[in-house]
């Protein structure tokens, strides 16, 4: 007899989600609020799973494994590769625009997607920045509003920095501090944020609500080390870097519903991020929303995918953890069923 569709992937059909901030505020709003997060398809998947190792420090790590890129490229040559631009034989640095909201007691990271910036206005800085450092021999590209790049000049040496959507909304203050930086980048990094305060703060007249560019922050420019990689069949992300490691990889990159997904039948990649605005800027509101629609889109159909047999693992990462739910794992009755609470490490309801 021949197998249909849905027998063939029965027990074949893997999916890899990779979801920023689906962890890391909770404990704060646990504390804060007497809260807890409520999300029926993502229970019922970490219902009965177990925890793993990461495979990689940052969930670009992650994805760099799981697509198993022999050859490390800078996570900044992935991005452009995803937006179009095959520079891999240049040094580029993630460059984007950033305002630091600085008090008595903190320096507060927020992302371009936060300041308004559109593509004619990061146009404009992008040219000003050319003229004012390139006869240091520095070049900024600019490929979206929100995704920049610098070329530093030859044996310049730039700071280590840990990616942006880690760091976003948090208190950079010790970071900068504690990082290993020499005269000619302190020299540089002065100049260029007293520049853009200048250049940027009058292109926002009549705009008070929003706030200046009044740095950049630079990162991606350490290669990225691959895994032995998974046979997987599509990558599904929007995020530039990840389509640039789909690309590279030659996994075809798609934006495709879960539906679409089980119809085919492919083992995939995952790539969610709409939980990390509220993550990053303690939005408990816009998490909870953001959660609701993952959980009908996604972690639902999943769930049942599982329970069918359509699928026959579910992966779920964050920055820090690592979750897999079997299809076998429900009939292990003498484990118990946890929690979406417990499941994700708060304590008991």
């Amino acid at each position: 007899m021949e197998l249909g569709v849905s027998e063939s992937v029965r027990i074949i059909m893997i999916v890899h989600l990779l979801v920023a901030g689906i962890r890391s505020p909770l404990d704060e709003w646990c504390r804060t609020y007497a809260w807890w997060p409520v999300a029926p398809g993502l229970e019922a998947i970490l219902s009965h799973s177990h925890g793993e190792g990461l495979l990689g420090d940052s969930l670009y790590s992650v994805s760099a494994c799981l697509l198993g890129l022999s050859a490390p490229q800078t996570l900044a040559n992935y991005r452009l590769l995803g937006q179009g631009y095959d520079l891999a034989d240049e040094v580029w640095f993630c460059a984007d625009p950033v305002h630091l909201r600085a008090d008595v007691n903190a320096a507060l990271l927020i992302e371009g997607a936060c300041l308004g910036l559109d593509i004619k206005m990061a146009h404009r800085l992008q040219e000003g920045l050319n003229d004012f450092f390139g006869s240091e021999g520095w070049s900024f590209r600019v490929t979206s509003p929100t995704t920049w790049y610098a070329r530093p000049p030859e044996r310049f040496s730039l700071p280590k920095f840990e990616n942006l959507s880690a760091l976003a909304g948090q208190d950079i203050g010790i970071v900068l501090r504690q990082t290993r930086t020499d005269k000619n980048w302190k020299r540089f990094y002065a100049e260029l944020q007293m520049w853009l305060v200048q250049v940027s703060t009058p292109l926002l007249s009549g705009q008070e609500k929003l706030s200046p560019v009044n740095s950049l922050w630079f990162w991606g420019g350490t290669p990225l080390q691959g895994g032995a990689g998974f046979d997987m069949g599509v990558v599904c992300a929007k995020d530039p870097a990840i389509c640039g490691m789909g690309l590279k990889s030659g996994i075809p990159v798609e934006e495709i519903s879960v539906q679409e997904l089980l119809e085919q039948g492919r083992n995939a990649m995952v790539w969610l991020d709409s939980l990390h605005f509220g993550s990053a800027y303690d939005d408990l509101d816009a998490w909870e929303s953001a959660l609701a629609i993952l959980d009908e889109n996604w972690f639902r159909p999943l769930a049942e995918a599982l329970h069918t047999g359509k699928v026959s693992e579910v992966h779920l990462y964050d920055q820090r953890f690592h979750w897999v739910s079997h299809r076998t794992s429900r009939w292990r009755f003498w484990e118990g069923q946890k929690t979406l609470s417990a499941a994700l490490g708060l304590s008991p309801k």
